[in-house]
């Protein structure tokens, strides 16, 4: 969807360029500011927010001086475009104290991670990942007897050796790592060392064995998408498209 993302200062010079597409032809930042800064048009003395040059889409905020800019092939949502670039210089303004030429050069490569983040938030991408899972059990068994639970045997738990549980697999690193874990009051680890077997009498009804967390990555089962579209000046359309995989 977006091609570049890039700040100007007010003569021109590049603080910040991204290229993610590799679509737009070079030049695209002269051509952008030239086009801003000597304007022409008997119904406007500035450029507007949105412009096309030679097919290229050119969506642009001025704050403290600053253009902050994006290019795009594609027909996509201007106000969308426009309110994620308000957020960039609204983040960082407020992470550095101050938003000028200076502070984003000194500070250039946290600008970098920092718009790279949220246009891949933006597009769709997975930033971050995380689950949050328990193992739970259903019991009314008469007579109170032991249940044996076995779990993968190259099941690894704790990444830094810093959770609650550091239990490792004998080959020293597992298929499946969790970063921590907790167990029900009624389950014994006596041999969880040695097997990665749970021992437990369990309580009548429902209850979780095991409740874990794991950060990380993995395909997930669909894929969201959101769109946003204006459908006149006081109404929006937005729209929730699901994709399974």
């Amino acid at each position: 969807m977006i091609s570049q993302f890039f700040v100007l200062s007010q003569r021109g010079d590049h603080i910040v360029f991204r290229d993610y597409r590799g679509e737009v032809p070079k030049g695209s930042a002269e051509i952008f500011f030239r086009k801003v800064k000597f304007w022409n048009d008997d119904e406007a003395e500035e450029a507007p927010p949105v412009f096309n040059v030679d097919g290229v889409n050119y969506i642009h905020v001025k704050v403290a001086g600053l253009f902050f800019v994006v290019t795009t092939m594609v027909n996509v949502s201007p106000s969308l475009l426009l309110e994620l670039l308000q957020r960039i210089a609204r983040v960082t303004k407020d992470y550095l104290g101050v938003l000028n030429e200076d502070s984003l050069r000194k500070n250039f490569i946290w600008c970098m991670n920092c718009s790279t983040k949220s246009f891949k938030a933006q597009s769709g991408y997975i930033l971050t990942s995380e689950i949050d899972g328990t193992i739970q059990m259903k019991s009314y068994l008469t007579g109170n007897p032991e249940i044996r639970l076995a779990l993968n045997e190259d099941l690894s738990i704790g990444r830094t050796g810093s959770s609650s549980y550091d239990y490792r697999s004998s080959s020293g690193g597992g298929a499946v790592i969790l970063d921590d874990c907790n167990f029900h009051e009624s389950v014994h680890l006596d041999s969880f060392d040695i097997d990665r077997t749970l021992t437990l009498i369990p309580p009548d009804g429902e209850f979780a064995v095991m409740n874990y967390r794991m950060t990380q990555e993995f395909k997930p089962p669909f894929r969201v998408t959101a769109l946003i579209e204006e459908a006149g000046p006081s109404r929006v359309q937005n729209a929730c498209l699901a994709i399974s995989h």
